[in-house]
């Protein structure tokens, strides 16, 4: 059972951020704070996982699309 998510330099959280985890979780708070994002962060480790090779992160897959580096460049 995971215990703690801890997310640094993913969308939001540029430094690091614990996220303690117990039974049942609510994750509630004001628009902008992370709350999708801590759930996009279980899904890119499920869809990075269902891979033959886990030692690359897919950040475009069958849970989650984030896009790619050049999407960024063009924004």
């Amino acid at each position: 059972m995971l215990t703690q998510i801890k997310l640094t330099n993913f969308k939001c959280f540029e430094t690091e951020t614990t996220f303690p985890l117990g039974q049942l979780n609510l994750l509630t708070g004001i628009n902008g704070q992370g709350k999708s994002t801590l759930l996009q962060s279980l899904l890119l480790m499920r869809q990075t996982t269902e891979r033959e090779t886990a030692t690359v992160v897919f950040l475009n897959g069958s849970c989650l699309n984030l896009g790619t580096f050049e999407d960024e460049c063009l924004a």
